[in-house]
């Protein structure tokens, strides 16, 4: 069974307005898509000591609710999901508490030196070096499984098939799946695109020791059921 998330909690007053529309719960919320891997040792997301242009690529996701969500059956694909070179992932039964964080890594030639999930299972435990958020591998066995820098993009589909969630980027000839949120990142060179704030749209990871925070990110919480957390800051680094 995996461990208990580390969640902060915070006596505030009402929330801002959202800036970007969220999914519906019981909907994750895709927080942060390294698909432009920096280049030498800066790119290694995963912290286990090689650099692969496709394996450290990582999509982060968060339960932004105050109510936990079960994420078992949601799955991540990109534009060439049924074709050559299409990524696709499935999660498995996982119970999701409130501010809890996943990081799903392409994990293309890739050593997980901590616990690890797959399709097949969620890890045992979450990972301290990734800010206490559980951990998973797609385990794509071929460079060629990857996100494209010129233009792709990132679905999040529910268990039965609904798309709910859209991050596109750049310029690709697929149509984009008619999902419940569709959003635009930026194009980036050498680093992730990273929602800043619960509601705020995805942006460049801001300069620091990384160009990347996998797992990094803790959402405030309100009290009241039903009421949306105020913003809270990405950090700058991991």
């Amino acid at each position: 069974m995996l461990a208990a998330f580390a969640i902060v909690l915070h006596l505030s007053g009402p929330p801002a307005a959202a800036d970007t529309p969220l999914p519906a719960f019981p909907h994750p919320l895709i927080t942060e898509i390294l698909y432009a891997v920096p280049s030498g040792d800066a790119g290694d997301a995963n912290a286990d000591g090689t650099r692969d242009a496709a394996g450290d690529e990582f999509v982060e996701i968060t339960n932004p609710w105050d109510k936990a969500i079960e994420l078992g059956g949601y799955t991540l694909s990109d534009r060439n999901a049924e074709g050559r070179g299409g990524m696709r992932f499935k999660f498995p039964r996982l119970r999701v508490p409130p501010g809890a964080v996943i990081v799903v890594f392409n994990g293309c030639k890739q050593a997980f030196a901590g616990p690890v999930g797959d399709e097949a299972g969620a890890p045992n435990a979450t990972d301290a070096k990734f800010g206490g958020a559980a951990v998973f591998t797609m385990r794509n066995d071929s460079g060629a499984v990857s996100l494209s820098n010129g233009g792709d993009y990132v679905l999040l589909s529910a268990p039965d098939g609904t798309p709910v969630h859209c991050i596109k980027w750049g310029e690709f000839s697929e149509t984009v799946p008619a999902a419940a949120v569709i959003e635009d990142a930026p194009k980036v060179t050498g680093r992730s695109v990273a929602r800043a704030t619960r509601d705020g749209p995805l942006e460049a990871h801001p300069k620091g020791e990384h160009p990347f925070s996998p797992g990094t990110l803790r959402w405030t919480h309100e009290t009241e059921p039903d009421t949306k957390p105020p913003k809270a800051k990405r950090p700058s680094s991991r």
